[in-house]
């Protein structure tokens, strides 16, 4: 990474120009006393130095050093160039990482440039230009007055994707043995035999810390370890062992080594044969482990690794190798310390994360389906879509969401149940036992006794002239208590607010509180919900106006509230009233509660049933096929058009199993770090050996140039049909303006591809009448419909036919009992059809 730009001018002759920032030049000054030093090295090169000549015209600060070139000294009339960073490829596309930032320049002339790949410009002239920050790197400093403006320092990430199945270039790892599989974590990942196989990254000064540092690794440990302590990645040098290492023991507990000693050790024993996220942090002044996105010790260390000069290996260290034994992936080195929400959302893999694609408002009330095309190279139920006119009516947070909580957290410590609307509010649970059979996704379940979640007193949590607060909840219970409060009781001068479980069943809000004695204000829904199904309540508060509403229907209002809402000092708290001195019990919650959230507005009727009715908008798809290609026939250039498939490896039955003939195959895969796409249409497959034959290559695709590979992904583009008619009311997607895509679980990374969204009133409309008629010598007649359709998503259906004939024909009862009937006499007689035929 490149370090920060030069300092700035200082027209002081007795006081020091400004630093560089971290890698950054010196700056200049008026006086020839002072030196314009170069800022401290960075993770790039040092910056140059900044000119002094004591005339006032010619003062510019030295540029900034890049991750792979010094930066210049300033000269008379040029603030120094920024170093340029290093270009490396991690997706076949070359990047450039880290370019110093330029120095400033006192006088209107010619400032420094950035380096390319991340240093912004020096500053230029008049007092008070400063150089603007750059992609990687800090901006250079300006004139400022007299006060020189420091650079700020780059930041460098690493990143080694385990996806490449050969080669090795610039600061890729250079395998020795191990295996490449494409079942990683994400993509592909290579498997260690536990004896001699390991990746080694070389020496790069990259990857020696000085202030901080992440290291980050998906592992899947063997049951049987080759090795006592197993190494997943080290920089590390031979007795006594300086540098830095993450590994776990023979007690299968992961550590994180530093300087020949053990600095964090977690007690969490990793689980044999399944995939585990591990992260190793050194702040500078502690040495931390997560394991899953959590937290799991934390123990104060304050002296840098000293690895200069070591190898980095993937897999093993240096002269006791203590090989892994497994598969590793996408391992992540970085000289910062990740935070514990980066840490969090890393392990999530985009579990709950969407993009919303925002369309041109659409009357979609007398549509049937939105149908669009998907494609993605893991099948799988994983997406889903929400149709909706709002970010509020597909389920996200919105400018007035201070508090929004899924509660799908499995476990964790501390204040892991995440606050997703981007305030902070993470709750810290007491007891409450995790659920998968939430209303979306997972849950909490309350034991009615002593469960509990805490979300803390932030100011955004309390309201003062309009609130809504909402829950998905289930229960049997017929005892009070609370689901969400913020809400203060000492000597009755009540402030905050409430939603409560009351005995009779019914759910009861009080808001308004205004810190008197006498205001109690409260409204009580008019139904019961005690039973054994979850129901969305809200209580809404806004001008002297109670309102609540229960699956949303308004069942009770009042206008018995103040105007406003005192702010409380107790926390906001999800399942108990929070213990206040001297006011009975607790009034814990017993039952199951699901997607709390708090707005700081007074949400409309409208929007409230579209919050209930969210799952009528949403669809989830089913990823239906995905294979491998079989190692008997693969694909060698663009002109073979015939291969087998393997969909068994994703636990299809056969293995060409859900590919039909018409539909457009994708063969993908990454090989030293180029990523080749190929797809066609299928002319013909054989369901029981997985023989394909594609028409053509479509315009585009591309090859490797050893031919694909059984390390392709195979998969192909589905067309998806999106129900929306009668789904909910008309004036919900009338004004259809939003349309989100959703990641309901993060089991693994996935590619998907969306294309060709249209919406549609119908297929087939009533054709006119046809008449078949047959020559009265006709003995019997069979009526048969052969359906045929474009699109195999499609079914067509034939919804009445007619028979008419002429007097002396079989009656209806007869074609229904086949033609055996009695004739007037009641004389049995023959099945009508026998004859002469």
């Amino acid at each position: 990474s490149g370090g920060g730009g030069g300092g700035g001018y200082n027209g002081s002759s007795t006081t020091a120009p400004g630093s560089g920032g971290s890698g950054g030049g010196g700056g200049s000054s008026l006086s020839g006393t002072f030196t314009g030093a170069s800022g401290t090295a960075g993770q790039g090169y040092a910056g140059g130095n900044g000119l002094s000549s004591g005339t006032l015209t010619d003062q510019a600060g030295g540029g900034g050093g890049g991750a792979s070139q010094v930066g210049t000294a300033s000269t008379g009339a040029y603030g120094g160039n920024g170093g340029n960073g290093v270009s490396n490829s991690i997706t076949g596309s070359a990047v450039t990482y880290g370019g110093g930032g330029g120095g400033g320049k006192r006088s209107a002339e010619v400032a420094g440039t950035g380096g390319t790949g991340g240093g912004g410009n020096g500053g230029l002239g008049a007092v008070g230009s400063i150089g603007t920050n750059g992609l990687g790197g800090g901006g250079g400093g300006g004139a400022n007055g007299y006060a020189g403006g420091n650079g700020g320092s780059g930041v460098v990430i690493i990143r080694y994707p385990s996806t490449q199945t050969g080669g090795t270039t610039g600061n890729h790892g250079t395998p020795t043995g191990t295996t490449y599989t494409n079942t990683g974590k994400i993509g592909g990942a290579r498997s260690f035999n536990g004896t001699s196989d390991s990746v080694s990254v070389g020496t790069t000064s990259t990857l020696d810390f000085s202030s901080a540092f992440t290291a980050e690794s998906w592992i899947y440990r063997s049951s049987t370890q080759n090795s006592t302590d197993s190494a997943i990645v080290a920089k590390i040098s031979a007795s006594p062992y300086n540098g830095y290492m993450l590994f776990y023991q023979s007690d299968n507990t992961v550590d994180l080594y530093i300087n020949g000693a053990v600095r964090a050790n977690s007690t969490y024993v990793i689980p044999a044969n399944t995939w585990t996220n591990v992260v190793g942090v050194w702040t500078g002044s502690l040495a931390q482990i997560y394991i899953n996105g959590v937290l799991s010790v934390s123990t104060a260390y304050g002296t840098a690794p000293t690895s200069s000069g070591q190898t980095f290996w993937i897999g093993r260290y240096s002269d006791s190798p203590r090989f892994f034994t497994g598969l590793i992936d996408e391992v992540r080195m970085s000289n910062t310390a990740r935070t514990a929400n980066e840490i969090a959302e890393s392990y999530k893999l985009g579990k709950d994360s969407y993009i919303n694609q925002t369309l041109n408002t659409i009357d979609l009330s007398t549509k049937n389906t939105m149908a669009i095309n998907v494609a993605s190279d893991r099948p799988g139920t994983y997406l889903s879509t929400t149709l909706g006119e709002s970010a509020f009516a597909n389920y996200q947070p919105d400018i007035n969401t201070v508090g929004l909580w899924h509660i799908d957290e499995i476990s964790g410590s501390g204040a892991y149940i995440k606050d997703v609307s981007g305030s902070g509010n993470n709750g810290t649970p007491t007891g409450t036992t995790y659920t998968s059979s939430g209303k979306l996704g997972g849950a909490r379940s309350f034991n009615g006794s002593s469960d509990y979640i805490n979300a803390g007193s932030n100011t955004a949590l309390g309201p003062t002239t309009a609130i809504t607060v909402s829950a998905w909840i289930k229960t049997t219970t017929t005892s009070v208590g609370h689901i969400v409060e913020r809400h203060d009781e000492a000597s009755y001068n009540r402030k905050g607010y409430l939603l409560l479980f009351n005995s009779d069943g019914t759910v009861c809000w009080s808001a308004g509180l205004d810190g008197t004695p006498t205001a109690y204000p409260v409204v009580c829904s008019s139904v019961k919900v005690n039973d054994d199904k979850f129901h969305h309540v809200a209580g809404v508060f806004s001008s002297n106006l109670l309102a609540i509403y229960v699956d949303g229907v308004l069942s009770g209002t009042s206008t018995s509230a103040p105007a406003t809402i005192a702010s409380p000092s107790k926390s906001l708290v999800i399942g108990r009233r929070d213990p206040q001195s001297g006011f009975g019990p607790d009034r814990y919650f017993n039952g199951t509660i699901d997607e709390v959230r708090i707005d700081n507005t007074a949400r409309t009727a409208d929007q409230i049933r579209q919050a209930y009715e969210v799952g009528l908008r949403t669809h989830n798809i089913t990823v239906t096929f995905g294979a491998g290609l079989a190692s008997g026939n693969l694909i060698s250039n663009s002109s073979d058009y015939s291969f087998n498939i393997d969909a068994t490896k994703y636990g299809l039955p056969s293995l060409g199993s859900e590919l039909y003939p018409g539909d457009k195959i994708i063969i993908k895969e990454n090989y030293n770090g180029t990523e080749s796409i190929a797809q066609g249409t299928v002319s013909t497959v054989d369901l029981s050996t997985g023989a394909v034959v594609v028409s053509s290559w479509d315009s585009g695709s591309t090859f490797p140039s050893g031919g694909y590979t059984v390390n392709a992904d195979v998969f192909k583009w589905q067309k998806e049909y999106i129900p929306v008619k009668n789904r909910t009311i008309s004036n919900q997607v009338d004004a259809t303006n939003l349309l989100t895509f959703r990641l309901n679980d993060g089991n693994e990374g996935r590619n998907i591809w969306i294309d060709d969204l249209r919406s549609s009133t119908g297929y087939l409309k009533n054709s006119s009448s046809e008449v078949i008629s047959f020559p009265s010598s006709a003995q019997y007649v069979q009526y048969k419909t052969i359906f045929t359709s474009w699109d195999s998503n499609v079914t067509p259906y034939l919804s009445q036919v007619q028979v008419d004939y002429d007097s002396g024909g079989p009656t209806i009862d007869q074609l229904m009992r086949h033609g055996q009937w009695l004739d007037s006499s009641g004389a049995k007689q023959g099945f009508w059809w026998v004859g002469t035929h």
